[in-house]
């Protein structure tokens, strides 16, 4: 029975687990196959030599999802820290002289004590000192003094003898970013421990990761907050990780491991890697080896992979490890797992087209790439129309790939690449394909180029309609925005269970400024609609002490019916997730040239789905994270609700309607 290539594939083990400094610290065997490339060496003489020639002591890494910042903090931990096995062992790792550099630099002899910590949406103040009292548990420690800092404790740890100082490593620092730009802790922590590095004699060292620059998780602040988030953000020196396109690829290589690999692919990888090094100089004459080591990644399917991982890969921005080891639709796993190992062909730029049809379609059609999505997929359906086969197809999704990734591939849809991307069988007849798909005017070869490109049948620029919409917008109109979002009611299920009496309570979205006069206006129980929930959105600028207050004030207005009123924590991405719907309507009711121009008219019509989408995911999880308050008809103050998830606001439901209907003694509504 013939195998599936899936059964001669897989990913090397070391690549097949996301990194998790607070469990794979110090131990030996997060450093198994850890790749030093250029990147991350730059990155680590950048924290070096700070050290040493400018006195920096705070850093932060910044690099998108999947980059290798936790494995590149996991490496520098080891190579600084206190067990000289995994010491030497991360030396070999990195290279004699780069470890050496750094050791040199940070003044290593007795090894650092690590504090790892891995944020969440709590306070950092929280967060940081619960890491430091896991980490110093069981050994000897002072007391914790109620008056002394979190800077000061840190230093005092770090000042202790035993060790050369203390490295505090902040994954995902940025959860601890939004919690404060949320009002849940102090950015200025930040601050004060990126001071206290500079008081501790060089024995403190701060090192934070984060996804995005760090003035963008304080973005939707006001204009003197940003200015005091750019004055914490001076204290730290920021080192950018970003992983080449050809190192993407030798990893990649390392990463996909097969039993073997058709004599052929060589070939193609030398056609694929020429273009490549035709777009970029910089690009090194072991590229056709690397690419041809990524099989089954067929060699254009690997550079389209490494130059999608460079800006994120799918929803999610997935990493490209998760990638390879997931099996999402049209996936490398569950491609893999259908072709026979005897197929002729690997994973090829068409399937990876596929995948992010199937996985990210939507997405892509809100994004600045959604012209060009569209575009692709007008191509599709009138090749389908023309009788085009799978081979014209396959055709038109490695131009359709290309032309997506035009900016971090840098690769022509070439002849050349064209042959090298497809089966042996589909190449031998490329001339008759490609003129097939010209006839049809569904391709169009740019000769000053020497390339293919899809026909582009549009002349509406939608990026610019809608950006002009928003600016029409004045405001944010609440009573749209619950039309949009048609947010289902909350039903007392155990309440009807138990008297028989079906009741149920809208759910509505209000401005906070507002949210008094809805709660004073809410009425009596009609045809078994019990009471309202109200989520107030901080639309008009109120900060977290302001917002609460403005909050507290509506909820202690009388009711003639019960009212749960919600102050979401952030109003921002709602405000701005509804503006995108409100602006793309907009453009939809006054642009009748859409219905003649059917790549625009998908373009709209996509972008207002997935905006939509966004829209339900946003409003959801403000409710969820919603402070809730309880509002009883006779009741003199209001009752807090213990949280907003689906199941508590079910519960509190129900407990409203006892409270309401049958006057239940127990006004305790935290146990719902």
């Amino acid at each position: 029975m013939t195998r599936a290539l899936a059964d001669i594939v897989r990913v090397a083990p070391r690549f097949a687990r996301s990194i998790r400094v607070e469990s794979d610290l110090l131990g030996s065997a997060a450093l198994e196959g850890f790749v030093c490339s250029a990147s991350v060496a730059a990155v680590l003489q950048g924290i070096a030599r700070q050290y040493a020639g400018a006195g920096q002591r705070a850093f932060t890494i910044t690099g998108t999802y999947g980059v290798g910042k936790s494995s590149l903090a996991v490496a520098l931990a080891c190579l600084v820290g206190r067990i000289p096995a995994v010491r030497t062992s991360a030396r070999a790792i990195l290279g004699a002289e780069l470890a050496d550099e750094v050791m040199t630099a940070l003044g290593v002899r007795e090894g650092y004590q690590i504090v790892p910590l891995v944020g969440y949406r709590t306070d950092p103040a929280a967060a940081i000192g619960a890491a430091l009292d896991a980490s110093l548990a069981g050994g000897r420690r002072r007391n914790k003094r109620p008056s002394v800092t979190l800077a000061a404790r840190l230093v005092e740890v770090a000042s202790a003898r035993g060790s050369d100082g203390l490295l505090l490593v902040i994954d995902e620092m940025g959860k601890l970013l939004e919690a404060a730009a949320a009002g849940e802790g102090d950015i200025h922590v930040f601050q004060e421990v990126a001071e206290a590095t500079a008081r501790s004699g060089g024995r403190l060292i701060v090192v934070g990761l984060l996804h995005s620059a760090f003035e963008e998780y304080g973005g939707r602040l006001g204009t003197s907050a940003r200015r005091e988030w750019a004055k914490v953000q001076g204290r730290f020196v920021d080192l950018p990780l970003s992983i080449g396109l050809e190192e993407q690829i030798d990893i990649l290589g390392r990463a996909v491991v097969s039993d073997w690999r058709p004599t052929s692919n060589r070939e193609r990888a030398l056609a694929v890697a020429a273009e490549v090094c035709r777009a970029r100089p910089e690009a090194t004459p072991g590229l056709a080896s690397r690419l041809d080591a990524c099989w089954p990644l067929e060699p254009l399917a690997a550079v389209g992979l490494s130059a999608l991982a460079r800006r994120g890969l799918g929803q999610a921005q997935r990493s490209i490890f998760a990638f390879l080891t997931s099996a999402e639709p049209r996936g490398f796993r569950d491609t893999l797992s259908v072709l026979p190992e005897d197929a002729g062909r690997g994973y090829l730029a068409a399937d990876l087209w596929d995948y992010l049809a199937a996985n990210r379609g939507l997405a892509s059609l809100g994004t600045s790439e959604g012209q060009r999505f569209a575009l692709a997929l007008d191509a599709l359906d009138r090749c389908a129309a023309r009788g085009g086969s799978a081979d014209h197809e396959a055709i038109l999704k490695t131009v359709a790939l290309l032309d997506l990734l035009r900016e971090t591939a840098g690769c022509r849809a070439t002849w050349a690449v064209l042959a090298a991307s497809l089966p042996d069988g589909a190449a031998a007849r490329l001339d008759a394909l490609l003129a097939d798909l010209l006839g049809w005017s569904v391709l169009v070869h740019r000769r000053h180029l020497e390339a293919y490109a899809l026909f582009a049948g549009s002349d509406i620029d939608v990026g610019r309609l809608v950006a002009t919409a928003r600016s029409r917008l004045n405001g944010m109109d609440v009573t749209r925005l619950n039309e949009f979002a048609a947010l289902p009611p909350v039903v007392a299920k155990r309440h009807h269970e138990e008297f028989g009496a079906p009741r149920w309570f809208p759910v509505e979205v209000v401005a906070l400024a507002d949210a008094k006069g809805h709660v004073a206006a809410t009425k009596p129980e009609l045809d078994g609609v019990a009471g309202t929930f109200l989520l107030a959105l901080p639309l008009s600028g109120e900060s977290g002490g302001r917002a609460r207050s403005a909050w507290q004030v509506a909820a202690a207005q009388p009711v003639a019916a019960p009212v749960a009123l919600g102050l979401a924590r952030d109003g921002f991405r709602v405000r701005e997730a509804a503006q995108e719907l409100l602006a793309l309507e907009m453009v939809r009711r006054e642009t009748p040239e859409l219905q003649s121009d059917a790549v625009a008219r998908r373009e709209v019509y996509g972008r207002m789905e997935a905006a939509a989408a966004e829209l339900e995911i946003v409003l959801r999880d403000a409710l969820a994270s919603a402070d809730w308050l309880a509002i009883v008809p006779g009741e003199e103050e209001p009752i807090p609700l213990p949280d907003g998830s689906p199941a508590a606001l079910t519960a509190a439901a129900s407990r409203l309607a006892d409270l309401t209907f049958h006057k239940s003694p127990n006004t305790n509504l935290n146990g719902c």
